[in-house]
């Protein structure tokens, strides 16, 4: 019974955690949307300038 009990409190604290951010911290939220794609911006870059290096190793490999 306590496990479903702990279960039950963190369902329970998260939505709290949940409602809290979307009620009051609207500035947390506006740099989180604001941030949000230059970040997946930032990754996407870097994976694909990772990708191209391991690209072009690979092609000076064969040769």
């Amino acid at each position: 019974m306590a496990s479903g009990e702990d279960e039950l409190d963190n369902d329970a604290m998260f939505l709290g955690c949940f409602q809290n951010l979307l009620r009051f911290n609207w500035s947390t939220t506006t740099a989180f949307l604001v941030l949000s794609p230059i970040i997946l911006i930032t990754n996407n870059i870097v994976i694909f300038s990772l990708s191209r290096i391991a690209t072009h190793r690979v092609i000076a490999n064969e040769h």
